[in-house]
C-alpha cells in the first residue's frame, strides 16, 4: 500500500534527528571534558601561567576505608612528636614541583596536618606554662585561632556523611556518639604520601643535577 507520508517531511525529520544527534554529542563530549580533571586528571594540560594550573594533584586516587580505634595511650599523642612527624615525607618542606618551571605548590593534606600539629605543640606548651608571655606575645593566640578557621572548613567541605551509633549516657538521659569501630570512605592516603615523595625526590635529584653542571 502507497505511503501517503510526503518525502520533504521525511527529510524534515531525519533532519531534526541528525541535529539533536550533534547537539547530543557536543553537550556529552562538553561534559566529558569537564570530568577529565576528577577522573583523568594527569591527560589535562596546563601550561602553568597565572592561574592555569590544576586544583588537584595530577592523581586520580582510590577509595580506601578507615575503621576508628581507640588507639593505645601516647600513640599520636599531645607529646608524641615522632609519631606526627612519621605521617610527613622525608623533607624540611613538603613542597612539590608541577609544570615546565618547576611550580611549588603545598599539599591540602599535608597542610591540614600541619594545622594539627601547631594546634597540638600550642597547647602543651600552654599547658606547660612555656609560651614565655602573656596573651599574643608570642603570636600563637592569632595562629590558633587561624588554625580553628581553617580546620571548621575543611571538615564543612569534607561533609563526612557516615553515620555514627547513638549511646544512651546513664542517669542523664542524652546520648554520646560513638566514633571507635565505625568504618569511614576515604581516599588513599598512602597512594598520595608515595606521589609526594617520589615528587620532591625527582625534584631534589633535578636540583643536584643542576647544580653540579
Amino acid at each position: 500500500m502507497p505511503s501517503n507520508t510526503s518525502p520533504w517531511l521525511i527529510v524534515v525529520a531525519l533532519t531534526m534527528i541528525a541535529v539533536y544527534q550533534a547537539i547530543d554529542l557536543l553537550y556529552k563530549t562538553h561534559v566529558a571534558r569537564q570530568l577529565d580533571p576528577i577522573f583523568l586528571p594527569s591527560t589535562v594540560k596546563y601550561n602553568y601561567s597565572g592561574h592555569d594550573f590544576p586544583n588537584r594533584v595530577p592523581l586520580r586516587l582510590r577509595e580506601a576505608a578507615l575503621t576508628t580505634e581507640w588507639a593505645p595511650t601516647g600513640v599520636y599523642g599531645l607529646y608524641a612528636d615522632d609519631d606526627w612527624r612519621s605521617l610527613w615525607p622525608p623533607g624540611d618542606r613538603i613542597l612539590v614541583h608541577l609544570g615546565p618551571h618547576h611550580e611549588r605548590f603545598a599539599i591540602a593534606m599535608y597542610q591540614q596536618l600541619h594545622t594539627l600539629d601547631v594546634m597540638r605543640i600550642a597547647y602543651t606548651a600552654a599547658r606547660a606554662e612555656a609560651l614565655g608571655h602573656p596573651g599574643n606575645a608570642t603570636a600563637y593566640d592569632d595562629l590558633v585561632d587561624h588554625c580553628l578557621r581553617y580546620l571548621q572548613k575543611v571538615v564543612l567541605c569534607n561533609a563526612d556523611p557516615t553515620l555514627l551509633p547513638a549511646i544512651p549516657i546513664a542517669d542523664t538521659g542524652g546520648y554520646a556518639a560513638e566514633s571507635d569501630g565505625v568504618t569511614h570512605r576515604c581516599h588513599d592516603w598512602t597512594q598520595l604520601r608515595d606521589w609526594v615523595k617520589d615528587n620532591m625526590q625527582a625534584n631534589a635529584a633535578a636540583a643536584e643535577a643542576e647544580t653540579g653542571r
